[in-house]
């Protein structure tokens, strides 16, 4: 290595003459020392620079100082022996100049990146040059002689002066004190300074090496003055006789004090301090020398005197040691509360010896670096440190070692300003793999000397890469549904967490496989097996991803996976079949199309399909044999088949999938047989399996799924049940029966379950109507809720619940009904694999709400903090409300509860056996995940709103799915019920599926004989209104020959008609169970309301024209204008009516009953759209009819209405007067029954609303003498007996004067009009004609 040297050197001359100068080139530098010896300035630099001294009066002493740059180290050796040899002092020619000295004072040398300057003998660096530089040692003090660190230029060692004393020292002269000795510029101050300073001047040169005495200032205590004197080296016995001089000389001037001088000594006094450095904690040792034999010392803590017995201070008895007195104090446990100037006095013969030292407690704060990870590659390089806060490290020094772990790596020590360091780096051979990842603490202990202040430990972890390889248990090449595992093994064990991936091939999608089909590494187990089944899924590369911390590594393989069928998947017809000779039975096995070798075996014998032997339908095809051979012999028996598959792009694979046994039976051949091309042949009632896709050909890739069943009935087969599943509802069924095992089954099913919710609601009709589709999505959604390890997340159970929504619609009902009656329990499945999948559910927030769906709501909660908290929810359906109550003090934090409510469930499940009671309320389901075994503790209250109001004895039970007889169905066990009105409490003490089970009153008789009265009634009625529309055309042109009647007919007439409709919808509505198709009921309700309201309006409407006829009677409205009137009244008003009352309620879903096709009574009183038009029509038309019949019977005085006219306004009266209280009862009793549910009352309703049509034909169209004398004319063309007809009409014309009599007797007045029959009177009825009615 290159060294390159500066030598510095420093020559001392004497210059005899002022005139001549010493010059100096770019290298040397020349210093004045000296310039003026009665101007030099004392400060505390100057008690730190070089010697100053005057040589002689006229002689001047310059220092020169030398600056020699080489590289050759022989050079200094020469250059030493050169200066050894010279002989000093030395004199030259020419002008007085002597040089007395030549020594090297600096020595600095470069060694690569390293500097190092060393002062020579006898020289020192200056305290700020060591203080500014760090030094070669770690010792600091107040010169040092090397650095490690070139200086400023200009800056060397030097040569240490001599040590300028001040001693402070006062006078005492007794005068007052004025204000004028404050001021340095006042005259009596410069009096005081001038006398004073020339008295102490005089006295004191003679100290040894005197420079000055100085007055510094006045103060008060009579008039004290304080001064200063600076000398080199003085006796206390001649400062004293120095002092008695000065004493002596200013008695003179000034009365002085006793004493009259202060003298204060410090620098007599050595005050040290152990330990050096010292750090918060420390016992710090303060000693005070003084050369003194006194021992009477004090200590201060600034102004505090301090004593020795306390416990933080103790100070050790003063002695005598050598003439010095000694005193030592001790500070225990030094804080910073302890910083401060500590002083030590001791006083004797009137000088006071002192010296103080200001404590500054350092903290000893040191900070670690952070744990650090290596991996063991050679590069990757970590640096632990151990740093002072707020503070350098120079008078400190650190070991590192290595405190625990198995690794035995060092690193390199080093150090920064305020820090230590230790470098670590490691290669792959020092670190075992066995041992990667272990934890090695390294500890840091930073020292004052060799006293250990402190320590700091640092973990580190070495991390080896890992040696990651994977194998395979068969070849890389599987078929679907075949077995296969890979296993990851690592050199390193000590392993955080082992994942795998796969890697398609073709998009490069990266997807990690679930930690259900592997298992981690550890030391005991240094493999991981991957073990799966194949599917089209696992098909790509695989990774084995090793991860220790901060390493990671991975090995690959790809698998490659081809098409096979799954047993499921094999479509085989027939399963169980019969055949006879000599005919051959016919054998399919049907798949989707793909690279197969196919072969049947037929018991056991391995037999070839030929190629030709096939036919394809879309995407699938059929491998078909003919077995026995064609024709079979006579000793061929019965067989089992089936077909083998294998991939025939894998060579020598063993895998193979087997189909579906097909079991054959011979028969003998004079057994009649349905037989056919498709199907086959069959003995009478046989029954046989025809797989859909075998018979409908199918457009789509996908095939059709499910059975189509046919019965023998010779010589067809008949076909007795359809359970087809459409093409993509059994893609659906398929894909759900791999779920378990994808490799993503969390992203599968999500993926999956928006899939499922979007086809069912296209697939919705047809899963309305075919019990297979409906039995498959009951199958689907159990395969999914079964799926294990799955975290159930809100996006999936919104589109599980949309999908359980859509199977459960009204339109639904039947098709469950129908799969309860063959015998599937497919409804308690469905409830079952609900629950199941609530279970799952991870309630990301602390509530969950999911109520959107019409038919099935979700809420749910996390329990978080369960003190004085309670699980209380609600569910509101169209009809029907629930609510469920549980106490959560119990449970444990985290656990969740989820609530789910079904509205039409009830009418889905079964219902009890052996018992008329029926579910009447919503089903409520309530889950608890974890369970952790609190069924003894569980309590949970449910209120159920009744559904059929009409239904008693309530009863709380529990859809238990393992009852006794090892089917699912009600029970009753472990609830208790309260009925609350129209809402029923069941509190329980476990958790399942609820509702409230109700049975029909008692009186079941009774509600049955009112069923017939009005079924009965009905028909009678509509038969007695189709008679009235007959009777009225046949009579239509005799009856209609004024305006008046005719207005009247066509008003009776709009009335039969809408009554006529109005009960033939009533009819459509007492279809059984048509309730249940929402759409359907609402049409039937809106059209009974509305032909309801218009019989009722067409009875205004002639109630108004007979008021019109009477009060009006000399006012003319033609024909046509009273007819649109008619009209508007009759059908306008009731339409407005009808569409603003659907308008209304029908949004929100209130617009008829739950259990019936009729107008709403309960939630939005629909009903009253009805009764309260028709109640005010009825009150309307009784107060036209005492009108009407009071201004016939009381005519003006000198009326002669005209006897016809007369006739058809009674007859409108008669009309009026009988259908208003008919009809008005009726409805009046039906408000009746909406009020107050009475029995009596719901039969008086029940006889009038059924026989209304009855009552017409009888007192409103056969009571009319008219009608009847029309009817017998149209008798008499038909060649009826005249006399028949005569007597006939005789007795039908007393019937006026029956009902004449009845009337005037009615008001009083009878015998004074005479109502005549008058039946022969023929008149036109022009419009003028109803004018004289009243004359």
């Amino acid at each position: 290595m290159k060294v390159h040297w500066i030598l510095f050197c420093s020559a001392i001359f004497l210059l005899t003459s002022y005139q001549n100068g010493v010059t100096h080139d770019s290298e040397s530098w020349i210093y004045s020392l000296i310039s003026n010896e009665n101007t030099e300035k004392v400060s505390s630099t100057n008690l730190l620079s070089r010697q100053k001294r005057a040589v002689t009066s006229n002689m001047l002493e310059y220092v020169a100082d030398v600056e020699i740059s080489f590289s050759d180290p022989q050079f200094l050796v020469l250059f030493r022996n050169v200066l050894s040899g010279l002989e000093l002092p030395i004199s030259r020619p020419g002008p007085d100049v002597i040089i007395q000295s030549i020594n090297i004072s600096t020595e600095c040398n470069i060694r690569g990146d390293q500097k190092q300057c060393s002062c020579g003998s006898g020289y020192k660096w200056p305290t700020d040059v060591c203080t500014a530089n760090p030094p070669c040692s770690s010792t600091v003090s107040q010169h040092c002689s090397c650095i490690s660190k070139f200086p400023l230029e200009g800056q060397y060692c030097q040569l240490p002066l001599s040590q300028v004393i001040a001693v402070n020292m006062s006078i005492t002269i007794l005068s007052p004190f004025t204000e004028d000795l404050k001021n340095s510029s006042s005259g009596l101050y410069m009096d005081y300074k001038t006398r004073l300073e020339t008295v102490f001047n005089e006295n004191y040169k003679t100290l040894d090496g005197f420079r000055s005495a100085t007055v510094t200032g006045f103060r008060k205590g009579s008039t004290i003055a304080d001064y200063t004197i600076l000398m080199e080296n003085f006796t206390v016995q001649d400062l004293e006789d120095a002092n008695s001089g000065v004493i002596g000389n200013l008695s003179e001037y000034y009365k002085l004090g006793d004493p009259p001088i202060t003298t204060v000594l410090t620098h007599l006094t050595n005050f040290t301090v152990s330990p050096d450095p010292f750090f918060e904690g420390d016992d710090l040792m303060l000693k005070c020398e003084t050369k003194s034999n006194s021992v009477s010392i004090t200590w201060l803590n600034g102004s505090a005197h301090i004593s020795g017995n306390s416990t933080r201070y103790t100070i050790y008895p003063s002695k005598i040691q050598e003439g010095v007195s000694v005193s030592i104090l001790k500070i225990a446990n030094i804080t910073f509360s302890d910083q401060g100037i500590y002083t030590c006095l001791l006083n004797q013969s009137g000088i006071t010896y002192k010296n103080s030292y200001n404590i500054s407690v350092s903290p000893l704060a040191f900070i670690k670096s952070n744990d650090v990870s290596i991996v063991c590659n050679g590069s990757d390089v970590k640096v632990l440190k151990c740093c002072r806060e707020g503070g350098n490290i120079d008078s400190l020094n650190a070991t590192w070692t290595n405190k625990s772990g198995s690794s035995a790596i060092l690193g390199i020590s080093g150090n920064t300003s305020s820090c230590f360091t230790y470098t670590l780096n490691a290669t792959e051979k020092q670190c075992r793999p066995e041992s990667s990842g272990e934890e090695t603490t390294y500890k840091c202990e930073i020292k004052a000397g060799n006293v250990i202040k402190t320590s700091k430990e640092i973990k580190v972890k070495f991390y080896r890469n890992a040696n990651v390889t994977i194998s395979s248990n068969n070849q890389l090449q599987v078929s679907v549904g075949e077995s296969f595992s890979l296993t990851c093994t690592s050199d390193v064990t000590n392993v955080v967490n082992v994942s795998w991936e796969i890697i398609d091939e073709t998009t490069k999608e990266e997807k990690l496989i679930d930690q259900k089909y592997y298992n981690p590494i550890n030391k005991t187990h240094p493999t991981s097996v991957l073990n799966a089944t194949a599917s089209k899924d696992w098909n790509g590369t695989y990774r084995c991803n090793v991860s220790q911390d901060i390493v990671r590594n991975s090995a690959n393989t790809t698998i490659i996976v081809f098409p096979l069928p799954l047993q499921n998947e094999i479509i085989v017809h027939p399963s169980i079949g019969i055949f006879k000779c000599p005919e051959s039975a016919t054998i399919k096995c049907c798949v989707i199309k793909g690279d197969y070798d196919v072969k049947i075996n037929i018991n056991n014998i391995l037999l070839d399909i030929p190629e030709d032997s096939t036919s394809t339908n879309g995407n699938q095809v059929c491998y078909i044999k003919k077995y026995p051979p064609d024709p079979c012999h006579k000793d061929t028996g019965n067989f089992t088949a089936y077909c083998r598959f294998k991939n025939s792009k894998i060579k020598e694979n063993k895998f193979e999938v087997r189909s579906p046994n097909i079991r054959m039976t011979k028969i003998s051949d004079d057994v009649p047989l349905c037989n056919d091309s498709q199907i086959g042949i069959g003995k009478q009632k046989d029954e046989n399996n025809m797989p859909c896709q075998l018979k409908y050909t199918v457009s789509t890739g996908s095939p059709m799924g499910g059975n189509l069943t046919y019965r023998c009935n010779i010589p067809v087969w008949q076909i007795i049940a359809n359970n087809c599943i459409s093409a993509s509802i059994n893609t659906l069924l398929s894909s759900a029966q791999h779920l378990n095992s994808s490799p993503q089954l969390n992203k599968t099913l999500d993926i999956y379950l928006t899939d499922l919710r979007n086809i069912t609601k296209q697939e919705q009709n047809v899963i309305q109507k075919s019990t297979g589709n409906l039995n498959a999505m009951v199958q689907i959604l159990s395969v999914i809720s079964e799926v294990p390890n799955i975290t159930v997340t809100q996006r999936m159970m919104e589109n599980f619940l949309t999908t359980v929504n859509t199977i459960v619609e009204n339109n639904t009902i039947d098709t469950w009904k129908n799969l309860s009656e063959a015998g599937k329990e497919d409804s308690s499945l469905l409830l079952r694999s609900v629950e199941n999948f609530a279970k799952r559910f991870d309630i990301a927030n602390q509530s969950i709400s999911i109520t959107d769906n019409e038919n099935v709501q979700l809420q749910g909660i996390t329990v978080r903090n369960n003190i004085n908290e309670h699980y209380n929810k609600s569910f509101h359906f169209r009809n029907s409300t629930g609510n469920v109550f549980m106490k959560l003090d119990h449970l444990q934090p985290d656990s969740r509860i989820v609530s789910i409510a079904y509205s039409t469930l009830k009418d889905i499940l079964p219902k009890p056996n052996n018992t008329n009671a029926s579910v009447n309320g919503l089903v409520m389901s309530t889950v608890l995940a974890p369970n952790n075994n609190l069924s003894d503790k569980i309590s949970i209250s449910m209120t159920f709103s009744v559904s059929n109001l009409l239904l008693q004895n309530p009863e709380c039970a529990f859809w238990n799915f393992s009852l006794s007889s090892g089917h699912a169905g009600w029970d009753n066990t472990g609830c208790q019920p309260k009925m609350d009105g129209d809402k029923v409490n069941c509190v329980c003490s476990h958790l399942t599926s609820f509702s409230i089970l109700m049975s029909p009153s008692d009186n079941e008789e009774e509600d049955h004989l009112l069923s017939v009265i009005t079924y009965i009634g009905v028909g009678i009625s509509l038969g007695s209104l189709v008679l009235c529309i007959i009777i009225e055309a046949l009579v239509w042109k005799s009856v209609t020959k004024n305006r008046t009647s005719y207005m009247r007919h066509v008003c009776f007439v709009n009335i039969v008609v809408s009554l006529l409709i109005a009960d033939i919808w009533f009819i459509i509505g007492a279809i059984p169970n048509i309730y249940n198709y929402s759409n359907v009921c609402v049409v039937i309700t809106f059209f009974s309301h509305f032909f309801y309201l218009s019989l009722f309006f067409w009875m205004l409407a002639m109630a108004l024209m007979l008021l019109y006829l009477l009060v009006y009677v000399f006012q003319d409205l033609s024909k046509s204008t009273m007819i649109a009137i008619a009209f508007c009244l009759g059908y306008g008003c009731p339409l407005i009516i009808s569409i603003i009352t659907i308008a209304v309620t029908q949004p929100v879903k209130h617009y008829t009953k739950q259990k019936n096709c009729w107008l709403n009574v309960n939630d939005s009183k629909a009903f009253l759209a009805f009764v309260v038009p028709a109640l005010t029509i009825v009150a309307v038309n009784f107060v036209i009819f005492l009108i009407t019949t009071i201004k016939i019977l009381r005519p003006a005085i000198g009326d002669k209405p005209r006897t016809e006219e007369r006739r058809t306004l009674l007859k409108i009266a008669k009309s009026i007067a009988i259908l208003t209280p008919l009809l008005g009862l009726t409805w009046g009793f039906g408000l009746g029954v909406t009020i107050n549910d009475n029995k009596i009352l719901h039969a008086i309703f029940a006889a009038l609303n059924s026989f209304q049509g009855f009552f017409i034909l009888v007192f409103v169209t056969l009571w009319d003498k008219k009608v009847r004398e029309a009817l017998m004319n149209k008798c008499r063309l038909s060649k009826w007996p005249s006399l028949h007809t005569k007597s006939t009409l005789e007795s039908s014309t007393e019937n006026p004067k029956t009902l004449s009599r009845a009337i005037n007797t009615l008001f009083g007045k009878t015998g004074i009009y005479k109502i005549s029959s008058a039946a022969t009177s023929s008149i036109t009825g022009t419009t003028s004609d109803s004018h004289s009615l009243l004359k």
